[in-house]
């Protein structure tokens, strides 16, 4: 007789919450007033130019478009560093023109892009413009906007690189697996969902970078429908080791779990994977080593025997993540290794991914 189980899952884990968005009731702002920033305010508004000056409940800031205003820290959602006068120009007429910030009037600005060389935009011909990272440039000059979902693959893949604070998203798979997850700071992410309609769960996630690149975390699910109260609540913990960055990245993880009165008996290992290929597009894989239990038997006599032995199968998936700077779709194959005699690439599944 075999037993497979895929548990279903709680963070069982204290991470301190030391960071100081937790601590203040108000966001803590950049000591470096002389690199650019994008501000979001918690009323949705976006800023983006330099901090002129800064106290504990106000800033000075100097944004592209507005000038100079005053800012209330606790109206600030969040603070990002951006590479320093790197600027994306949208134009009325829809043309883009990215490049260095040279020079900015009430009626010109200067730009020079990598591909185009020195341009004089007139301000009346551009529609939006705002400061981005160095890194999201490609080597023809073209603007990719960041990664929305560089922190997950395609289901549960353990990684322990976590949401940023103010961040989440919502996932729909096949219909009747929906998910939440936010961040709570930049080191915690919780979340639940619902399998068919009926199985809820909670989850959480802990994550630092130790090193530059190099992540540890540790997280894990609870189902809480009361129906399983009596027969053992379905749970899993897991720790990851991911490498990367949210545009690449790999992770390693060793998952525990049981439920119905049960435990695992061997755990889980996990290796997941993502590596953006294109501005829209990216390859995920996510992989599981599963134990499962077989009875020993004596081929003689045919008769089953008491001996216990493990073997571990595989469950995998992969396939492409279609990417927008606020909807992802993906598109996949979920397979067993048991049954690959069957079905060799699995069968087919889409999810569909919403960030705010």
């Amino acid at each position: 007789m075999r037993t497979t189980i895929l548990g279903f899952f709680l963070l069982l884990c204290s991470f301190s919450c030391t960071d100081a968005y937790a601590q203040d009731s108000y966001v803590r702002v950049p000591s470096d007033t002389s690199s650019a920033y994008t501000v979001t305010m918690k009323d949705g508004s976006v800023l983006n130019g330099r901090i002129l000056e800064r106290t504990k409940a106000e800033i000075v800031f100097s944004d592209i478009n507005l000038g100079k205003i005053t800012l209330k820290t606790n109206q600030i959602k969040s603070i990002e560093r951006v590479s320093d006068d790197t600027l994306a120009v949208t134009m009325k007429s829809g043309s883009k023109v990215v490049g260095k910030l040279l020079g900015k009037s009430d009626t010109v600005l200067l730009v020079e892009s990598s591909t185009l060389g020195k341009l004089t935009i007139r301000m009346s011909e551009v529609k939006e413009m705002r400061l981005i990272d160095k890194k999201n440039i490609s080597r023809k000059g073209d603007y990719r906007f960041p990664n929305p979902l560089g922190t997950k693959y395609f289901l549960f893949g353990p990684s322990a690189i976590v949401q940023r604070k103010d961040q989440g998203y919502f996932q729909n798979t096949y219909i009747a697996y929906n998910s939440v997850d936010f961040g709570l700071n930049d080191h915690v992410t919780v979340g639940g969902g619902v399998f068919g309609f009926v199985f809820p769960y909670v989850s959480a996630k802990a994550g630092v970078e130790v090193a530059g690149n190099f992540h540890m975390g540790a997280g894990g699910h609870l189902l809480v429908n009361p129906f399983f109260s009596e027969i053992g609540i379905p749970w899993a913990v897991y720790g990851a080791l991911s490498l990367g960055n949210r545009e690449k990245n790999a992770s390693l993880g060793v998952v525990w779990g049981g439920g119905f009165g049960k435990r695992l008996e061997r755990p889980i290992y996990s290796f997941s994977g993502q590596i953006r290929f294109g501005r829209r597009s990216a390859f995920i894989t996510e992989n599981y080593f599963y134990p499962v239990q077989q009875q020993g038997y004596n081929y003689v006599t045919g008769i089953a025997v008491s001996s216990i032995t493990y073997y571990y199968a595989a469950a995998y998936t992969y396939g492409i993540r279609i990417l927008g700077e606020r909807t992802s779709w993906d598109v996949g194959f979920l397979g067993l290794s048991d049954f690959a005699d069957v079905i060799p690439v699995g069968i087919p599944f889409v999810s569909y991914t919403l960030r705010f």
